[in-house]
């Protein structure tokens, strides 16, 4: 994640995400757009589990857990390790995706088609995301972790976005007014 300068220097930079506690990584999650991982990614993991999400947010993981079933020879679920030994992307993409709908409902006909999930299409995507997180890690650097700074590159967050924005909880509310003076 850090190449150019000290890794004490850098963690200096990354301390303000996750609460305080700092940002070690990036995930599907983390990455979908600036203004988002901003507001998300300053408070505390223990919050992020209280967003509302719907159907669509769990497919970060369908991308990530087939990936990784598909290039790992081991898996960790908690403290119990296993071994991986399919390998046939039809049967793990399959398997996930019925993860997905058994713990979250499609809530529509658009949640039950996914033309866009092939594998050149989630290469294009993986190497869009790679970029991005470049991008960004460069602009934390920039903007030596400050939050406040980091949110004036940001677009102030679509209120009204059908899916984003939607379901608030009360910290997220009170970090889009301290971030960008909006009332949400």
């Amino acid at each position: 994640m850090w190449k150019t300068k000290g890794k004490k220097q850098m963690k200096e930079y990354f301390k303000n995400f996750n609460g305080g506690q700092g940002l070690d990584h990036w995930s599907p999650s983390s990455s979908q757009n600036f203004t988002r991982f901003v507001l998300n990614y300053s408070l505390p993991q223990e919050l992020r589990r209280l967003f509302l999400i719907r159907y669509k947010a769990p497919f970060g993981n369908l991308v990530n857990n087939t990936t990784q079933r598909l290039t790992c020879e081991v898996l960790f679920e908690g403290d119990k390790k296993i071994t991986l030994k399919n390998k046939n992307y039809d049967d793990i993409f399959q398997q996930e995706l019925d993860e997905i709908n058994n713990n979250t409902p499609p809530v529509d006909d658009k949640d039950i088609t996914h033309n866009m999930l092939r594998n050149d299409y989630l290469e294009y995507q993986y190497n869009l995301l790679t970029q991005r997180l470049k991008s960004w890690e460069q602009l934390i650097i920039f903007c030596k972790g400050d939050i406040q700074k980091l949110s004036s590159f940001a677009e102030p967050p679509e209120l009204n976005h059908p899916f984003y924005y939607r379901d608030l909880i009360d910290d997220q509310k009170k970090q889009i007014k301290q971030l960008w003076g909006l009332d949400a």
